[in-house]
């Protein structure tokens, strides 16, 4: 596999995320959820108007924020998250995926160095770091899965992950369905252990993030 350099330099050089109990179980049954939404108007700012100046994508303001106050609460460090891709994107030229239905969902550990209150030096930092990921992580679970001796350490996993779902509202304007508002109840055993300490997953929807 291509880039294994990059890879196992993401599976070390990174501090360990301190815990309200040490050493606790991390059940579903144990998980709380905390929401917050933006308004129509920061959300519209967000999407449409602060990219100009470090030339940005969302998911690179997203992240600067959450690293951002991860170092703010637990000290400065390299912070491991593992990110969530859709696989919709181009990632190889000419592999046109217009005509297939879903995502190619791929997981991927990316360390993000930092921690200096310098918020236009994080916001570059998170972006070029964002940047240099190989093929947009796909090759990651495929080299992980596929390829004996990919990491030759023990696989370690983060401890914190991260999913920008995207633009809901632009996916069912003007179609015949629309984002169901029931509850569709529990969807894992509750006394099945988590996979992260955080999971952190954000959507646009009715045009708030």
């Amino acid at each position: 596999v291509r880039h294994l350099s990059y890879w196992q330099q993401q599976a070390n050089d990174y501090v360990v995320l301190s815990r309200d109990i040490s050493g606790g179980s991390n059940r579903m049954g144990e998980a709380r959820t905390i929401s917050f939404q933006l308004d129509k108007v920061y959300t519209g700012k967000l999407l449409k108007e602060v990219h100009s100046c470090f030339n940005t994508q969302i998911n690179d303001l997203l992240l600067s924020g959450l690293i951002g106050s991860v170092h703010h609460r637990c000290g400065e460090g390299n912070i491991r998250v593992d990110l969530e891709g859709h696989g919709r994107e181009e990632i190889l030229e000419g592999i046109d995926v217009s005509r297939t239905i879903g995502w190619f969902t791929s997981i991927y550990p990316v360390v993000f160095s930092g921690g200096s209150g310098d918020v236009p030096l994080l916001i570059k930092t998170v972006k070029e770091t964002l940047r240099g990921v190989p093929h947009q992580g796909i090759d990651y679970l495929l080299g992980l899965y596929c390829s004996e001796g990919f990491l030759s350490s023990e696989r370690v996993r983060s401890q914190m992950s991260f999913n920008y779902l995207g633009q809901f509202d632009s996916d069912t304007s003007g179609r015949v369905f629309t984002i169901a508002e029931e509850g569709v109840g529990d969807t894992h055993s509750m006394g099945e252990e988590r996979l992260y300490d955080w999971e952190i997953t954000g959507m646009i929807s009715s045009g708030c993030l």
